[in-house]
């Protein structure tokens, strides 16, 4: 029986990543993302060594080098500006790999190219919110709101912390708290 694609529900920096690795192991795959277009959207984050290492072994160090910057250690002050703590970071700390701060937007722009230019502008389908997955021995459906269905062998739920596949294996969750 031939394989169909594996369905990534969430088109953010973990669906995008994910992609990247389904496809560095020729495993097929296409990416639902709920959004209408693809938008630079977010804050500046940290990386950490152990991120870094999964993105380079997908081939985007240069590509997070060229819009991120190296941090070299952490350092905290307080209101008066006096040094609280400080210590090395990445590779200032014994690490394999940098720690990167890079802006949001940028690592999800930098995701999404190279995913469209490895599995093509096709593989991330933009409108497509999920609003739950149906499973048998086939495989799975997933379902979207005003959208046909898609099909496949697996459905992988990348949908952030409102995930309508979370609620719907996991009803009395509730929503997320902070």
């Amino acid at each position: 029986m031939p394989h169909r694609a594996i369905l990534v529900i969430g088109g953010g920096i973990g669906g995008l990543t994910l992609a990247l690795s389904l496809h560095a192991r020729d495993i097929p795959c296409r990416v639902y993302e709920a959004a209408p277009e693809f938008r630079k959207l977010g804050v500046g984050i940290n990386m950490l060594p152990h991120a870094i290492r999964v993105l380079t072994g997908l081939g985007l160090q240069e590509n997070l080098n060229a819009c991120g910057v190296e941090a070299r250690e952490f350092t905290y002050f307080n209101q008066h500006g006096q040094l609280i703590f400080s210590e090395p970071c990445g590779l200032h700390a014994g690490y394999e790999y940098p720690h990167f701060s890079i802006h949001r937007a940028d690592l999800h722009q930098v995701l999404y190219d190279a995913v469209v230019g490895r599995l093509g502008a096709e593989a991330v389908q933009f409108g497509h919110r999920c609003t739950g997955v149906d499973q048998d021995g086939d495989g799975v459906t997933v379902r979207f709101e005003g959208v046909e269905p898609a099909t496949g062998d697996i459905a992988i739920a990348c949908d952030g912390f409102h995930s309508a596949v979370r609620a719907q294996f996991y009803p009395d969750e509730g929503p997320p708290q902070f």
